[in-house]
């Protein structure tokens, strides 16, 4: 697949303003003429084993261009990465869009190599009958690649790869100055099973670090998703500070999985923000300090002090193949006393 990896490097705005430009023109133009790829299944638009045909980049712009939600609503958007198919011999396309009062969030697949575009819309959305300024444009209200703080990154992002088109870039300001964007937690967590979600983790990490507050996060970590609690602890990390409410909800996070690397994440995470809270209980796995706490409070020094920040030391110590029955019992009755005592 290194041949269409390749593909998906191209400049954007080569990609977005004119297919006829594009080395692949001929895949675009010899593939099938549908509504539906063959053989698909899943929901329209809203699966990767159904994606939307389109022709070429500029088909993907030209559909979105032309989408509506069901208040009639532009959609905004930005590619965040690509996927393989099984079934299908190339890529498909993934974009996130939201609606212009950044109340509808939604994932949308494109297939991109057919002679002309879908005229068939996923559920619950509509294509406008309106003379809409972008309906018919290769360039719009989005681009085909990441856009950190999406979507009021977006006019930054395409003033860089537009210029001064149609004053795009003043207009998508516009239209996003007056609303709060911060992404559902469904959505967020389709978001991070998106196949490929490497690709732009890393990117979404940087940019939800920078513009979602600490309280969204605490709401994250009260969930069962480990996906949702791996992208909140590596948030805390870019972080400069982060609130007490937020390191503690990262340490609870922690017992309900279980699991030996987002312990050492949290651990990471608390000595970056409370480095004498590590440092005091790092000796908690220490194995030559393990006899005397045993049988004794193992945080009785350390409970009005550090409390919660405890637990994933405490984990560490139960997770440890040289830990004994008895210990283990022991420390996971501490790691119970402590959230019940919060």
């Amino acid at each position: 697949m290194s041949f269409f990896k390749n593909l998906f490097k191209r400049p954007v705005l080569k990609r977005t303003v004119d297919n006829s430009d594009n080395v692949f023109n001929y895949l675009f133009q010899q593939g099938e003429d549908c509504d539906h790829v063959n053989n698909a299944y899943g929901e329209f638009g809203k699966e990767p084993t159904n994606p939307i045909p389109v022709n070429g980049p500029r088909g993907e712009i030209l559909y979105l261009n032309q989408l509506r939600d069901e208040t009639n609503s532009p959609i905004l958007f930005h590619r965040i990465t690509y996927t393989e198919v099984a079934g299908l011999t190339e890529a498909v396309d993934v974009f996130e869009i939201v609606n212009l009062n950044g109340q509808k969030w939604d994932i949308l697949y494109f297939h991109m190599y057919h002679p002309r575009n879908s005229s068939h819309v996923p559920n619950l959305f509509k294509f406008t009958n309106s003379g809409s300024l972008f309906a018919n444009l290769s360039v719009g209200l989005g681009i085909s690649e990441f856009v950190n703080n999406f979507p009021k990154g977006l006019s930054t992002v395409i003033n860089r790869f537009y210029g001064n088109i149609a004053d795009l870039s003043k207009t998508v300001t516009n239209l996003t100055a007056n609303n709060q964007y911060i992404r559902p937690q469904t959505h967020l967590q389709r978001l991070l099973q998106v196949n490929n979600a490497n690709k732009f983790f890393g990117s979404l990490v940087m940019d939800m670090a920078s513009n979602y507050p600490d309280n969204y996060f605490v709401n994250l970590l009260k969930s069962q998703s480990m996906h949702l609690h791996i992208l909140a602890h590596k948030v805390a990390q870019k972080k400069k500070s982060i609130s007490k409410e937020y390191l503690n909800e990262i340490s609870m996070s922690t017992v309900i999985h279980k699991d030996s690397a987002l312990i050492d994440l949290a651990i990471e995470v608390i000595s970056s923000k409370n480095k004498d809270a590590h440092v005091a209980l790092r000796e908690i796995n220490n194995e030559i300090m393990w006899p005397i706490y045993e049988g004794s409070n193992l945080l009785e020094m350390l409970d009005n002090t550090y409390g919660l920040l405890a637990i994933p030391y405490l984990l560490t110590a139960y997770l440890n193949p040289k830990t004994n029955k008895i210990l283990k019992k022991y420390l996971m009755n501490e790691v119970e006393r402590l959230i019940y005592t919060r």
